[in-house]
């Protein structure tokens, strides 16, 4: 892709995204919150504690089953939950990057996600333009899933997935021998199988999808004597490297899945930046770009953001994301479940403060 000055690059900032400060600032709207849900405000450990076992429920957009919030406590919540940018777009300014990091996430999202990085980068303007030297997609062993357990759609079906498509990525060969995959009726797959049957798929779809079917998949990284983890099976392939037709190429990497305190083992963001980090790592002094998702984007850039750092403090992270559309009421518990991680993840920055 085209080079640009060194002037466009942006001026590293260490702990841009921190959860500590995030917390500092908002320090009167999570006082507010537990007010309006009937809780005293203690202090950061405290609460950080109370509210992790007590609102989040088991999957992104689930609250715990058991924590009750009135339709009048959600009136007076939305307001305050609106104050934290986390329906707010983060917006990428002029530069010539490293790294552009895609997150993994539902189908959906990584198809909004990677349309937005096209046409980011699409934008001709000298004072707006963006390059990129090379894309990753943090992929990896987390079944396609069709519904959350309480019938939201997750990734939908495979012919939901399928029905998405545009016709270029249709008649692209990659997908005609996923499509091939399918079972007579095409319903009812077991985990693990069928057409798109992984996180990793999903996104390597959504990259054809964006890309109108004009991408090559150029070569597949084997996975040699990987171990099965609880439910998740060995993986037999550990990425896949796209190309553009500008010559870009798009590292599509198949993260294992780690164990995690809540749900079956899965891939999360700070394993699968750690994987890359270890296997394909950035520039010690380069910068990234973290292209994620709605809601959740401030809390995942914070996290890849420390873990880069905890190898590369000279990396300079920067973010990227759309502003949520629709009816906002309908994020609520995304909301207010990443107002609870943001504290969980601000307690232990200010831990690893007082250890210094």
């Amino acid at each position: 892709m085209e080079t640009m000055d060194a002037q466009s690059v942006p001026v590293p900032v260490r702990n841009h995204y921190s959860s500590l400060a995030f917390y500092q600032e908002l320090r009167p709207v999570y006082t507010r919150i537990w007010e309006i849900l009937g809780r005293p405000w203690h202090n950061l450990a405290v609460e950080a504690i109370w509210s992790k076992e007590t609102i989040p429920g088991p999957e992104h957009g689930l609250l715990n089953p058991n924590f009750a919030v009135t339709t009048e406590q959600m009136r007076l919540l939305m307001p305050l939950l609106r104050q934290t940018r986390f329906f707010e777009g983060i917006r990428l300014r002029r530069g010539a990057y490293n790294d552009l990091l895609k997150t993994g996430a539902k189908f959906e999202a990584m198809l909004d996600r990677a349309q937005m990085v096209r046409d980011r980068l699409a934008v001709t303007d000298y004072h707006k333009k963006v390059t990129v030297k090379r894309m990753i997609d943090l992929l990896g062993m987390r079944p396609r899933t069709t519904a959350a357990p309480n019938g939201k759609k997750v990734d939908g079906t495979p012919q939901e997935i399928y029905d998405q498509l545009c016709n270029g990525a249709k008649q692209h060969p990659w997908i005609r021998e996923q499509w091939s995959l399918r079972s007579r009726n095409n319903t009812d797959y077991p985990l693990w199988e069928g057409p798109f049957s992984t996180e990793w798929h999903l996104g390597i779809v959504a990259e054809i999808h964006a890309a109108n079917g004009r991408i090559d998949v150029e070569s597949y990284e084997k996975c040699e004597n990987d171990k099965p983890l609880d439910d998740v099976p060995a993986r037999t392939h550990s990425s896949v490297t796209l190309r553009l037709e500008d010559g870009t190429h798009i590292l599509a990497l198949n993260a294992p899945a780690v164990k995690r305190p809540h749900g079956p083992a899965r891939p999360t963001s700070i394993s699968t930046t750690e994987y890359w980090q270890t296997g394909y790592g950035p520039r010690a002094d380069g910068t990234l770009v973290v292209a994620t998702v709605r809601i959740h984007g401030l809390r995942i850039l914070g996290d890849i953001e420390r873990q880069v750092h905890s190898l590369f403090p000279g990396v300079s992270v920067w973010g990227l994301s759309a502003s949520v559309s629709g009816d906002p009421m309908e994020y609520f518990p995304h909301a207010l479940s990443e107002m609870v991680w943001q504290l969980q993840n601000a307690h232990k920055e200010h831990v690893a403060e007082l250890m210094l």
